[in-house]
């Protein structure tokens, strides 16, 4: 059964810059549903912008707690 999980994230390019450069390898974040998140920052490359993570995100794992995708759903 996969899960699916929104959460919110706000963090500057330059914070995120600890994570992009590996001094840092996991995202730890709360759902909306109140669960903690501990995301690997790899996810994050492809939607990091000059102001860094700014906005709502939807979290979608498989079976094993891989994760099959995230993305941005609204700033």
């Amino acid at each position: 059964m996969s899960s699916q999980f929104v959460f919110r994230l706000n963090v500057s390019w330059s914070a995120f810059q600890q994570y992009y450069h590996g001094h840092a390898q996991m995202v730890q974040c709360y759902a909306e549903n109140g669960q903690t998140l501990q995301i690997h920052a790899r996810h994050f490359r492809p939607l990091l912008t000059a102001s860094g993570l700014q906005g709502r995100f939807l979290l979608s794992l498989d079976d094993n707690h891989q994760v099959q995708q995230l993305v941005k759903i609204e700033n």
